[in-house]
C-alpha cells in the first residue's frame, strides 16, 4: 500500500472517529507502528491532525489552504501526485514551482530535503516552502494577478530569465483527449513558456481528472513536458498515448512507468 493511500485511509478514519491509536491503525493497515507514526507526522505537518501520546486527534482548527479561483480538481488524489513529485527532488537541486494548487502542496514537502533552492511566482508556494525550512526560497517579483496568490508580468518574466534550474514543476488547467494542453489565461501561458526555457527538465503535475477537459487558452502539446506525474487511476488509453510520445510517466512513488 502506497503512502498516499495509507494517509487517505487515516484521514477518513479520523474524520469519522476524531481520534486514532497507532496500534489500531497499524493493525488496520497491516503496516508497522513506525510507518504509521511517520504518516501521522506528515499529516500533522499538513495541519490535518495533532499527534498525541500513542496516536492522534483530528485538528478541528486546521487551515483550509487557499487555491486561486483558476485552480481546479484539488482533492485527496493530489496527495499521490505530491508524494511522487517530492521523490524527484534531490538535495542541492535548484527547482521552479509555477503557480498552482498542487505545487502549493508540494512546497510543504521541500523541508524534507537540504540545500534546495526554490524559485516561484506563487506567493502561497513561497510561504509554504519557506516555513520551517533551511532551504532557499526566491519569489520572483512582479504584479499580483487576479487570483491574488501569484505574480506575473514583464518584471516577473525578466527576473525568471536570470536563472537556470534543474527541474520545473508546472500545472495546466486542461488536457484534451488528444493530449493538447490549455490554461486559464495568457499570463499563465507566458509564465509556463518562460519557465520551460529556464529548466533542464520539465515535469507536468496533473490530477487524472484533468484529462479530457479544456481551458480557455490553448498552450501546446503535452510533448512540452519531459515527464508527467499523475494518479494511478489515469485511463490506460491516456497512459498508452503518453508512452507513445516518449514522455516519462510517473503514476506512483513506488511504480515509475514509462521511459527512464
Amino acid at each position: 500500500m502506497f503512502a498516499a493511500e495509507r494517509k487517505r485511509i487515516i484521514k477518513n478514519y479520523l474524520l469519522e472517529n476524531t481520534k486514532a491509536e497507532v496500534v489500531h491503525i497499524s493493525e488496520m493497515l497491516g503496516v508497522s507502528e513506525v510507518t504509521v507514526r511517520r504518516d501521522l507526522e506528515k499529516l500533522e505537518d499538513d495541519g490535518f491532525l495533532i499527534r498525541t501520546h500513542g496516536g492522534a486527534i483530528l485538528n478541528d482548527q486546521q487551515e483550509k489552504p487557499y487555491h486561486g479561483e483558476a485552480e481546479n480538481f484539488t482533492d485527496e488524489y493530489d496527495d499521490e501526485i505530491v508524494e511522487t513529485a517530492a521523490a524527484l527532488i534531490k538535495d542541492d537541486d535548484i527547482i521552479m514551482l509555477t503557480a498552482g494548487s498542487i505545487n502549493q502542496l508540494l512546497a510543504k514537502r521541500i523541508s524534507g530535503h537540504s540545500n534546495v533552492t526554490v524559485l516561484t511566482n506563487d506567493l502561497i508556494v513561497a510561504l509554504n516552502a519557506a516555513a520551517g525550512s533551511t532551504n532557499r526560497v526566491i519569489c520572483l517579483g512582479g504584479e499580483i494577478g487576479k487570483d491574488n496568490v501569484s505574480v506575473a508580468g514583464t518584471l516577473t518574466l525578466r527576473n525568471m530569465q536570470k536563472y537556470h534550474v534543474n527541474r520545473v514543476f508546472w500545472e495546466v488547467d486542461g488536457i484534451s483527449e488528444k493530449l493538447d494542453l490549455s490554461v486559464s489565461s495568457p499570463q499563465k501561458a507566458e509564465m509556463i513558456e518562460a519557465a520551460l526555457q529556464c529548466a533542464e527538465h520539465a515535469t507536468l503535475l496533473c490530477n487524472y481528472r484533468l484529462f479530457g477537459t479544456r481551458a480557455f487558452l490553448q498552450l501546446g502539446s503535452i510533448t512540452m513536458a519531459h515527464s508527467v506525474v499523475t494518479n494511478p487511476a489515469l485511463g490506460d488509453e491516456y497512459k498508452t498515448s503518453i508512452f507513445n510520445k516518449n514522455i516519462i510517466l510517473y503514476t506512483s512513488i513506488n511504480a515509475f512507468e514509462g521511459n527512464v
